[in-house]
């Protein structure tokens, strides 16, 4: 498990997650890497031993099956994109997504397919966050194109944008 995580962002992020949803008790995170983000999720949705799902989607175990650690947590390993890996997706949470975290294929076409997979599964109220929203790299501006194209095809209640000079930065929508 290592942090990539920008402090100040993560802070904002998890603030405004509080004020908005409150614990979340189902957490879908595409794309997880490292588990960064997951343990964070994690702490966050158990709190004192609260009854939540942290469902991580990821290619492969980056971890060592060091996510078996955390009660609770549960991973799929395969293609965010594959039909069979939705589907999975859809029976542990049972559609019922508190807060999705968009972190996987950073192409345009990838987030597209993560946000339309995973979207439908995400409550009313309940919110999605993009991250490396303003990566500084060839790819991830397809990040925040998709972003804005959904905040103008009205898919969010309320947004918000996070970024730092240097930084990643994260795109945050609320479902109506």
């Amino acid at each position: 498990m290592q942090r990539f995580q920008d402090p100040n962002e993560t802070a904002f992020l998890i603030e405004l997650m509080a004020r908005e949803i409150g614990r979340p008790e189902v957490v879908l995170e595409v794309g997880v890497e490292k588990m960064g983000t997951l343990v964070i999720w994690h702490a966050i949705a158990h709190g004192d031993y609260w009854p939540a799902k942290v469902i991580g989607i990821d290619m492969v175990d980056h971890t060592a099956g060091l996510w078996r650690q955390f009660p609770g947590m549960q991973m799929i390993f395969g293609d965010a994109h594959d039909p069979a890996t939705v589907e999975q997706a859809r029976q542990l949470t049972e559609g019922k997504v508190d807060f999705l975290f968009i972190d996987g294929d950073h192409t345009y076409e990838g987030v597209s397919a993560d946000f339309d997979n995973y979207w439908p599964m995400v409550r009313p109220g309940g919110m999605a966050a993009f991250h490396d929203f303003l990566q500084p790299s060839d790819f991830r501006p397809a990040v925040q194109r998709l972003f804005f194209e959904k905040v103008a095809a009205g898919a969010f209640r309320k947004v918000w944008t996070y970024a730092e000079i240097g930084r990643g930065g994260i795109g945050i929508g609320v479902k109506s």
